[in-house]
């Protein structure tokens, strides 16, 4: 009996193995993200207007939506929680996209500058694309180690 667990054990775990490197997300994924969150930054710091800024918001939650869904056609999954993952690695990624959205609102109403709001624009889309592949090598690690 006790041989019987252990093999179970173990199936359990080279699954989640497997799962782990199946788990890639496509390069196309974070790269959509970071352009759609580049755009709202931009949206922020240029200070359009509000009719302009709700089409933008508008646009970024259909795009991510899209994306989503794409993901879960091209992956076969998607979790809808973040109950298992280290919350240490949500705080970090949510606080750098807090930072980044802050700073456009910042040079938005303390200069009148443009070419900074450019910057932090682009900054966000590379730092999605970034904090993206970190996380889902977190998420992957996660699996093998709770196997």
């Amino acid at each position: 009996m006790e041989n019987e667990a252990e093999e179970q054990l173990a199936l359990i775990a080279e699954t989640r193995a497997r799962l782990a490197d199946r788990l890639v997300t496509p390069w196309w994924y974070h790269l959509s993200l970071g352009a759609l969150m580049g755009v709202l930054v931009l949206a922020i710091g240029l200070g359009i207007g509000n009719g302009w800024f709700a089409v933008v918001v508008a646009v970024v939650v259909f795009g991510e939506g899209v994306l989503v869904g794409a993901y879960r056609r091209t992956m076969g999954v998607w979790t809808a929680t973040w109950d298992g993952f280290p919350r240490g690695t949500v705080w970090v990624a949510f606080g750098v996209a807090l930072v980044l959205f802050g700073a456009s609102a910042a040079v938005r109403l303390w200069t009148a500058l443009v070419w900074p709001v450019w910057v932090i624009a682009a900054v966000t889309a590379v730092a999605f694309v970034v904090l993206g592949r970190w996380t889902d090598a977190v998420w992957r690690r996660r699996l093998r180690a709770d196997a």
